[in-house]
């Protein structure tokens, strides 16, 4: 499937390249979810477990590619978090297209990457938030349920517990991904160091102005925004 897909995206850049409107398209390549538990990658030396349906890294943290000729220098990465709203957002700046009305939270509006991959002064995403809200699903997914706010390097869960109870996600773990991408050691506050306490008290501040839903809340559940 992986080889066909490749394929295909093979063809369409043949024939923007035969079209001679190569240089005038941007193309954007945005991953699925993580894949399945049963099954192992291995990326390079690293072995990449299946998380499909968990909020972990590699449940949620999926590839994009973004690729225009001339306009987009080859092999710049972005440091911040990209959402999906942001896709549709660079399209609009990209297209000219007039942009959809904000919703005025800050947090469903769609922010153009496009300054940023382009060299250009312009808003980033500071702050990204997930949440996997689990509705007549599989077994594999119960007591998964979860949301987390991440910046990048820094990832704070929000939610106690499920919503069934279980402490799957315990809310108030801070992990550095950069150091800890496999979330293995939770950084509580009566460890945090300079850096992490200010990444703690600024990811609170985001999740108070975007608290959970009351409708998604278990008897019992306490966010840390709420």
């Amino acid at each position: 499937m992986v080889a066909y897909m490749d394929k295909n995206v093979g063809r369409t850049v043949d024939k923007l390249e035969e079209l001679g409107i190569r240089k005038e398209t941007l193309i954007l390549f945005l991953g699925d979810n993580g894949t399945e538990v049963s099954i192992r990658s291995m990326v390079g030396n690293q072995e990449v477990p299946g998380e499909k349906g968990s909020l972990t890294r590699y449940g949620t943290h999926v590839p994009m590619l973004v690729n225009w000729p001339g306009q987009i220098e080859a092999g710049l990465g972005l440091d911040g978090p990209v959402v999906p709203a942001d896709v549709f957002a660079t399209i609009e700046e990209v297209t000219g297209a007039q942009a959809r009305r904000p919703t005025g939270n800050g947090l469903l509006d769609g922010i153009s990457f496009l300054p940023a991959v382009t060299g250009r002064p312009g808003r980033a995403r500071e702050w990204a938030l997930v949440e996997y809200v689990l509705e007549n699903r599989g077994r594999m997914y119960l007591g998964k349920e979860g949301r987390y706010v991440l910046n990048g390097r820094w990832k704070l869960y929000d939610r106690g517990v499920s919503r069934r109870g279980q402490s799957y996600y315990k809310g108030g773990q801070l992990f550095d991904l950069l150091h800890d991408p496999l979330e293995t050691s939770p950084i509580t506050p009566d460890i945090d160091t300079s850096e992490s306490a200010a990444a703690r008290k600024a990811a609170v501040a985001f999740l108070h102005r975007h608290p959970v839903p009351k409708r998604l809340l278990s008897p019992g559940e306490s966010p840390l925004a709420n």
